[in-house]
């Protein structure tokens, strides 16, 4: 065989080998990489003949030998949990499929207070600080800007919150109005009973209060008044505080900055005045509990207020009777000019309160509670 016929078997086998890698590539899946299977590729056997002069070859079976490699290498899809996301669809491939979102822009957007939270929106009513040092040694995180639950600030109010294990406390400044109904079913404060365990101390001088509250996993909160809180005045003279424990109840009480031994010993009693009303028949006042000499069960005096509701408030902050609770109550519509109030312990009434319509308007006539 001369050197023209090894040419000429050289040029056909290449010609063959280039046939065989089209047929190749056409009957290869144009999916995606994460959705191909390598296995059902027609790939077919090639027999080389016996070996002779390699050098015209080299060029094309090195060719071919990557391209295997690069099949061989792709990704099966049951693999594909474990490759790297593929990058997002180009605005062609986007165009091609109207069906496809295009992807968004994660660039952050300016900021606004209705979705940053901070201690204060708009102009501060008492201060854009508070005039109290806060110790929370159990916290977890804090003092967060903002409030924690229930309900925005108001303009101008100020509210902090920490996090506990068990909790969380948040204050308030100057404190929410009192809230005369809590009606929602189930109520949002659950039972604010469970904290009736919370301990307060108060040194002589009134500058701090230690308050131990068991039910937020025996977290201890110290509050120290600043010398410039003793001008503080109503409103910004109470600080609000709301204890919460991770079954969502809750208590909120006001303590008076200006002198910590001033007002009740627990705070003031912030949580809702009235929590279910009634329509129709009130409980026996006959029935309240007893603990024989020292209950009390006497007609009272009381000026007249616009609603019963407003009229029973007006009266307990009279503290006329004091050791009468401060919120709780069922409200029972006995007619259009007798109104009872009662509070109602594990079946136990507790207290009964009669408020009557006058033609000044509504006031608190007749009280019955045990006197222990």
């Amino acid at each position: 065989m001369n050197t023209t016929d090894r040419q000429a078997t050289a040029d056909e086998f290449e010609v063959m080998l280039r046939s065989g890698l089209d047929r190749l590539a056409a009957g290869t899946p144009t999916s995606t990489p994460q959705a191909f299977e390598p296995d059902a590729l027609p790939i077919a056997r090639i027999t080389t003949p016996e070996p002779r002069r390699w050098s015209p070859y080299l060029v094309p079976a090195a060719a071919a030998a990557i391209l295997l490699v690069a099949l061989v290498a792709i990704p099966r899809a049951d693999d594909s949990r474990e490759q790297q996301p593929a990058a997002p669809p180009t605005d062609a491939a986007t165009a091609t499929n109207p069906d496809q979102t295009p992807p968004q822009s994660t660039a952050p957007e300016s900021s606004t207070l209705s979705t940053i939270p901070v201690a204060v929106r708009g102009t501060p009513i008492c201060g854009a600080e508070l005039p109290v040092t806060i110790d929370l040694p159990t916290a977890t995180s804090g003092p967060n800007p903002g409030p924690a639950v229930y309900g925005p600030t108001a303009l101008g109010q100020f509210a902090q919150h920490w996090e506990l294990p068990a909790g969380t406390i948040e204050v308030r400044w100057p404190a929410d109005p009192r809230e005369l109904y809590d009606l929602e079913t189930p109520r949002v404060r659950g039972n604010p009973t469970v904290f009736d365990g919370m301990t307060v101390a108060v040194p002589e001088d009134g500058s701090q209060a230690i308050i131990d509250v068991p039910n937020l996993g025996g977290a201890r909160l110290t509050m120290t008044t600043d010398p410039a809180a003793a001008d503080r005045s109503a409103p910004c003279d109470v600080l609000q505080v709301r204890f919460i424990d991770r079954d969502g109840n809750q208590t909120t009480r006001g303590y008076n900055i200006t002198d910590f031994n001033s007002g009740p010993t627990f705070g003031l009693d912030l949580n809702p005045l009235v929590t279910s009303t009634y329509a129709g028949v009130a409980p026996d006042p006959a029935t309240v509990v007893t603990c024989g000499e020292g209950d009390v069960d006497t007609d009272v005096p009381g000026g007249p207020s616009p609603t019963a509701a407003e009229a029973l408030l007006a009266f307990l902050d009279s503290r006329q009777l004091p050791g009468l609770m401060t919120s709780g109550y069922r409200e029972f519509t006995v007619s259009d000019s007798e109104t009872v109030y009662a509070i109602i312990i594990d079946d136990r009434l507790i207290t009964h309160i009669t408020v009557t319509r006058t033609p000044d308007g509504w006031s608190v006539s007749h009280v019955r509670a045990p006197g222990c």
